[in-house]
Parts: structure tokens; C-alpha cells; sequence
């Protein structure tokens, strides 16, 4: 890996901290990883590019890399491949605390930009058109789901130019602020990185006609593990439990000497695994015509130890 020097990173006028990186290299860039000392926070990143150090053009907003991070300590940022002398990364929010970076860099080698796939998420839609020229949707799923990109398939108006922002809660900071137009001649799409139930999408119409969403599609990225595996042994692999701490492997040391491509594997069947699924004790009959001589004998033997003991005592009481 390659190393971009920070030149500076401090908290400017908008309220939020930038750092920004100087890129001596002369090869395209599309991965941009941080290293940094440990630390649990969220934060959501906007990546700006110049070659003066004056100018700036965004090229990724909202970025949420906890998605894409490979360990506990290296967050990777992907964006479309580019050459520029300057990088600025901004973090999101207003006064918040910054968090430690240590260095960032690049690889040397060209990196995969992560690839997208359907995922059959279970929502409802529910969408009101106000008089204040704005249109909200509410979109509820089933579960907490993450969800990388939204693809939209709209209605109302065979060109279209809108601004639109998603939100966690109407009062809170947009999770994504972007437009979706028709200039491509496909469905807006839209990048997003965020694990929420509830959704609530604001398409500012202006004096348009409201537009409508007929239906949202979701993707999610393809996510892939690197591991050595013996071929006469048989492997599992769980999943799932928010509790699960993450392992420590040798091979966690050797990622960057990786530098082949590797043969995909795909996965068994999938079972859910909770105390529910466990299955209950079978009690046998097989031995149940033992149970009533049991009964009987035992009953048998106290009737004659009683039997026996009023006898003693009828003996005794004579013989007094």
C-alpha cells in the first residue's frame, strides 16, 4: 500500500471536520483506506477532489464505510476511478468530536469497486402529496435491513429534475441528499448506506406535478470472504448474532500479500439457528408395560409391611 500524506485535518467554517490528503502517485485512484485507532462511532463521509487546492468537486456524499471496512481498525472509501492532486474527505455533522486517524492510503495494485445485487427486501409505501410543493413517502420494512442503494421506479412526468432527501426522522440530518433526474434514460438510483426499519423520502416538486413512486427496488453489496480452506475438511459458517465478537486469524496479517485472484466458493443451504429450532426430548412408550406390575408389586410389599407391623403391635399390647 501507498501512503497519502495528510497534509491537514481541523474543523473549518461549517462546523465540520475535513482532512484532506495530497496524492503524489501517478495512478488512478478508486479506494481511498483509513487507518485508525480504535473506535466504535458511525460517522458518514463526503469525499471532495481538486487539483489546486481551491477548487473542489465532489465525487462521493453520504458514505457510510462501516459497510465496506475489512477490520476493526481500516475503513475503505470507494469511488469512481480518478487522478487528482488533492482529496478531501468531510465528516459529517455539525461539532462532532473527530475521530483519530492515523494514516491513509492506497493500494498499489488496482482494486475492485464493490459490485451491487438485488435484495428481495419485504416494504410497504405509503406516499402523501402536501400543499407545500413537496411529496413524502414513507417506507417501512419488515426489519432492519442494510441497504446500499435504492432504485427507483417513478411515475407523473416523462422528464424530471427533482431534489430529493432521505431521513431517518424529519427532524434529524438527511441520511442522503441528492437528484434523481431522467437525463440517462434509467431509473434514479440511489446510493445508500444505513440499516434502518423506517424510511422517510422528501422529493421537492417545486411547480412541478408531484411525481410518484411506483415502486422501490433494493441492493445490497456483494460481500466476500477471504480464507484458507483444506479441501478434505468441511467448514460452517455463522452469522447473524449482533453479540458475535469478531475472530482474530494469522491470515488477517497476510491480506495485502494476496496478490492473485482466488477461486469463489458458494455456500450450502442456509439454516437459522435459535432455541426455538432445537428439537424437543421423544419420550419412548417402549418400556410402559412395566409401569402397572411395578405399581401393584409395590403396593403389594406395603400392604404386608403394614400387615406385619399391626401384628407386632396386636402381639406386644397381649403380652402386657
Amino acid at each position: 500500500m501507498i501512503e497519502l500524506p495528510i497534509i491537514y485535518m481541523k474543523k473549518e467554517g461549517d462546523k465540520q471536520w475535513h482532512l484532506t490528503m495530497k496524492n503524489n502517485s501517478t495512478r488512478n485512484i478508486d479506494r481511498i483506506v483509513l487507518t485508525l485507532k480504535g473506535t466504535l462511532v458511525k460517522r458518514y463521509f463526503t469525499l471532495s477532489v481538486s487539483d489546486d487546492n481551491i477548487n473542489w468537486y465532489s465525487i462521493l456524499e453520504n458514505y457510510n464505510p462501516e459497510h465496506t471496512r475489512f477490520d476493526q481498525d481500516n475503513w475503505s472509501l470507494y469511488f469512481p476511478s480518478s487522478h487528482y492532486k488533492y482529496y478531501q474527505i468531510t465528516l459529517i455533522g455539525k461539532d462532532l468530536l473527530p475521530i483519530d486517524i492515523v494514516k491513509a492510503s492506497i493500494y498499489s495494485n488496482k482494486t475492485i469497486a464493490p459490485q451491487y445485487s438485488y435484495s428481495p427486501i419485504p416494504h410497504h409505501l405509503t406516499q402523501k402529496d402536501s400543499t407545500n410543493k413537496k411529496s413524502y413517502i414513507n417506507i417501512t420494512l419488515d426489519e432492519a435491513y442494510p441497504i446500499e442503494r435504492m432504485t427507483l421506479q417513478v411515475s407523473g412526468s416523462n422528464y424530471f429534475k427533482r431534489h430529493l432527501s432521505i431521513y431517518k426522522l424529519l427532524n434529524e440530518f438527511p441520511l442522503c441528499d441528492t437528484v434523481i433526474s431522467t437525463f440517462n434514460g434509467e431509473y434514479p438510483r440511489i446510493n445508500l448506506a444505513c440499516k434502518e426499519k423506517e424510511l422517510c423520502m422528501v422529493i421537492d416538486n417545486e411547480d412541478n406535478s408531484s411525481l410518484k413512486i411506483d415502486q422501490i427496488n433494493f441492493d445490497q453489496y456483494d460481500r466476500y470472504l477471504v480464507a484458507y480452506l483444506d479441501s478434505t475438511k468441511k467448514y460452517k459458517l455463522f452469522f447473524g448474532d449482533s453479540t458475535l465478537t469478531s475472530p482474530i486469524y494469522d491470515i488477517t496479517s497476510f491480506k495485502d500479500s494476496i496478490n492473485h485472484l482466488i477461486s469463489d466458493i458458494s455456500i450450502g443451504t442456509i439454516n437459522k439457528i435459535s432455541a426455538n429450532n432445537q428439537q424437543p426430548t421423544v419420550v419412548t412408550n417402549k418400556y410402559k408395560w412395566i409401569l402397572w406390575p411395578a405399581i401393584i408389586l409395590v403396593i403389594v410389599l406395603l400392604s404386608g409391611i403394614t400387615f406385619k407391623m399391626l401384628k407386632e403391635v396386636s402381639n406386644k399390647g397381649k403380652s402386657d
